[in-house]
């Protein structure tokens, strides 16, 4: 055997393991279930790979300019381990309704960088956050944020988005029952099948036949 052939037995060899990874999952031949819906513990870190991961947006429609961090969140379990990843999330100094700070005002706080009120600046900002982040490191940042489901699926040119797990499911349900009728299964077969959907109602297919899954996003962030 060749050096550079891969050998089962060698007590030497060593795999790397997704932290996400899911060994059921990967048994049923499909794509783990996002989080539920509901109040997660999440580790927040800024995307390094993105050549400026915080940066500005220009206003419309009236509307101010914000400063935006692109953030990596993954999910924090109860043993302290790191879980699955959520969708990228965007973080910005623009306030939303009901918050009493800004998301990117109170991830500061939290990073031990509170973003001075005087600071008006955008670069002074995006300074300010970027030193923030880089002082945790790999670290990041751990807070509780709501999530929830999301798909979009490409109609007509356009994506269509679904959001919430309650609404994600019942909408896989309901294709699965009207799909087993225009196929005119069998009453077995087609139990099968909504069973299925039941069993994975993150799972659907693309305009090309191609298996996707919904994805878990951040909705709220708890405090700010």
């Amino acid at each position: 055997m060749s050096e550079s052939a891969f050998d089962i037995n060698d007590p030497n060899l060593t795999i790397e393991v997704p932290e996400d990874y899911n060994p059921e999952a990967e048994l049923k031949n499909s794509k783990p279930m996002p989080p539920k819906d509901g109040r997660h513990k999440v580790r927040v870190r800024l995307i390094e790979t993105k050549e400026q991961p915080v940066y500005f947006k220009p206003g419309s429609d009236g509307k101010p300019g914000s400063v935006l961090a692109a953030c990596k969140v993954q999910i924090v379990k109860e043993d302290g381990t790191l879980g699955a990843f959520l969708k990228d999330w965007y973080p910005s100094t623009r306030p939303r309704k009901g918050q009493k700070t800004t998301d990117l005002a109170y991830l500061c706080a939290k990073l031990g960088h509170p973003l001075p009120a005087t600071m008006r600046h955008p670069d002074q900002i995006i300074e300010h956050v970027t030193k923030a982040f880089d002082s945790a490191g790999e670290n990041g940042v751990d807070v509780f944020v709501t999530t929830q489901w999301v798909k979009s699926v490409l109609q007509n040119g356009v994506y269509v988005e679904t959001k919430g797990q309650t609404a994600i499911t019942q909408a896989a349900i309901a294709h699965a029952r009207q799909f087993a009728y225009e196929e005119g299964l069998d009453e077995k077969t087609t139990e099968e099948t909504v069973q299925y959907a039941i069993d994975n109602p993150h799972i659907y297919w693309d305009t090309e036949g191609n298996e996707r899954a919904c994805r878990a996003q951040v909705n709220f962030l708890v405090g700010a």
